[in-house]
């Protein structure tokens, strides 16, 4: 049994007989996909989508998040094809990038609100959203405290509660792509196993010796041991992304058997980049947490009841992504759905007729969050991507090297001399240009002073008169580099036949500017949208730049 002592079989039995026989989960357990499942699921959407959510977390930042990610991982499942974001997504999309436009709001954002904002931004359209994604993973970084965790700005203590949500952020942001310093997983790794209790539990506001030496903790709920457990979890997995290429588990069925990774067999020293005494202490303080919750073997709780179980979804995803082992109808989901089904209120809601501390509209997006498997779901995403390369550029035709590598497929890495990389775009070679395509940081520009024009000069040719893949490799080069001189190259890029080419200049002149709104563009936009779009973006650089001069 993952996760539950060996005394509770026959009780785990004989409920799921019962649930059989009272025509509920079927004997094989449940999924998200299950009907019932999915009945619970549409009750609590149709409650979200109906509510006010005026209450006092509801109307956060944060809470707003919540609830939007839950309509949109519903969405995601059972949409069926659709593609515009669901309501709630929107209006949360629009909150949190509104917020992100004003530094007085930004800086009073709680950690809770700014750490699953920064999820959400990035489970929902990451790539149109490069900036506030930029601006949201650079102030939680800045509110780490020199402990290695997060809490309230007037405190030195650290807050598990709150350390968890800025954990996952940082985890989110790596997976699409945006640089997270090792020291910072490394600091609060160290945090949480100095503030494990003798039992193994976390508490509320850490008592930290110093040292490694365990004292005891206070304020222990099962929450907060879920959130330090699962946070303990997502540091291993990042600091493992961190360290050299890595052989990862995906999700069982989603690649071909010639691509589907192998499980990690390496010890957690070599996995992590720890000392073999670092990686003991890691081994020990997760096996610790786990045997409390093997002594404490229940779902149900009286306080913070949702809040818990979307963090006991997210500490079960990660144990499963680090220890490479996937079960599709483990015993505690079934025991949360059956739970949830107890719970769930007349209306389709979860929340305070349950549970102290609970906020209707946010607990029924904590428990959404946890029916539909919301961590597993982002976790394979990431891991396998469904078989395509970073980009959404397909397979090479090659695949003996391909290997998963920061949570991606990819292939080989290409390195060399800038001249040498610039030279290899010129010179069109497919193969070479796709792996240019599949790293993007691999072609740099920054920090070559004058040497760096000419290679931006040479580069904008190319942008005029290259090959599909060199256009592409050019123009994110080029946008990347964030330099006013090449926005006049980016605007003509705008008028390529290619979308993808038009989509990256965009995405350049976007991080240019630092200018979001009111600068979108389809990929099926007509011909009089396009020259509309590059007279706005004319207009702007004239403003900037009085008397500027464009390539026709």
């Amino acid at each position: 049994m993952n996760g539950w002592p060996k005394g509770s079989c026959a009780a785990l039995y004989l409920w799921g007989l019962c649930v059989l026989l009272a025509g509920g989960v079927g004997a094989r357990g449940a999924t998200p996909n299950s009907p019932e499942v999915r009945a619970m699921l549409a009750r609590g959407l149709a409650y979200l989508n109906s509510a006010p959510l005026t209450t006092q977390h509801a109307a956060q930042v944060g809470g707003q998040a919540l609830i939007g990610l839950a309509a949109y991982k519903y969405q995601r499942r059972f949409g069926e094809g659709e593609t515009a974001l669901p309501p709630l997504t929107a209006q949360a999309l629009t909150r949190i990038r509104a917020t992100c436009g004003s530094s007085q709001e930004l800086g009073s954002l709680d950690n809770y609100s700014l750490g699953i904002a920064l999820v959400f931004m990035a489970e929902v359209q990451p790539d149109d959203h490069p900036q506030e994604l930029e601006v949201l993973l650079r102030e939680v970084l800045r509110r780490q405290k020199p402990n290695g965790a997060w809490g309230y700005p007037y405190a030195a203590q650290g807050d598990t509660s709150q350390l968890q949500y800025a954990a996952l952020g940082l985890w989110s942001a790596h997976a699409v792509g945006l640089e997270v310093p090792t020291p910072s997983a490394r600091y609060l790794m160290d945090y949480l196993v100095r503030t494990q209790d003798p039992s193994g539990a976390w508490g509320y506001q850490g008592n930290d010796p110093g040292t490694f030496t365990r004292i005891p903790q206070s304020t222990i709920r099962f929450s907060l041991v879920a959130a330090g457990l699962g946070t303990l979890y997502v540091t291993m997995d990042l600091l493992s992304a961190a360290s050299q290429p890595t052989a990862r588990h995906a999700a069982p069925g989603k690649l071909p058997p010639a691509l589907r990774p192998v499980v990690e067999t390496r010890s957690t020293s070599a996995r992590t980049g720890l000392s073999g005494e670092e990686a003991e202490r890691l081994e020990r303080a997760l096996a610790d947490g786990l045997e409390w919750f093997r002594q404490n073997p229940t779902m149900r709780i009286t306080s913070w009841q949702f809040y818990f179980l979307y963090a006991y979804e997210r500490m079960e995803s990660f144990r499963e992504l680090v220890e490479g082992k996937s079960q599709e109808e483990p015993a505690w989901y079934n025991e949360g759905v059956r739970l949830l089904r107890e719970l769930q209120e007349a209306d389709g809601s979860w929340g305070n007729g349950a549970s102290v501390g609970a906020d209707n509209p946010v607990a029924t997006a904590f428990a959404m969050l946890f029916l539909l498997r919301s961590t597993r779901e982002t976790i394979a995403k990431v891991v396998d991507r469904e078989g395509t390369l970073r980009g959404g550029y397909d397979l090479p035709a090659d695949v003996s090297e391909v290997r998963l590598q920061n949570n991606r497929l990819v292939a080989p890495v290409i390195t060399g001399e800038v001249a040498d990389l610039v030279r290899m775009v010129e010179e069109g070679d497919g193969e070479q240009l796709e792996q240019l395509l599949q790293h993007p940081d691999a072609l740099s520009l920054s920090g070559l002073s004058g040497a760096g024009r000419e290679y931006a000069d040479r580069l904008a040719r190319i942008v005029r008169a290259g090959s599909f893949e060199a256009r592409l490799v050019a123009v994110r080069t080029l946008g990347r580099q964030g330099d006013l001189d090449n926005v006049p190259i980016l605007i003509y890029a705008l008028s390529d036949p290619d979308p993808r080419v038009v989509r990256e200049a965009q995405r350049g002149l976007r991080l240019t500017a630092r200018k979001f709104d009111g600068f979108d563009l389809r990929d099926d936009a007509e011909r009089a949208e396009i020259e509309a779009m590059i007279g706005k973006w004319k207009s702007w650089y004239e403003s900037v730049r009085p008397g500027a001069s464009f390539i026709e």
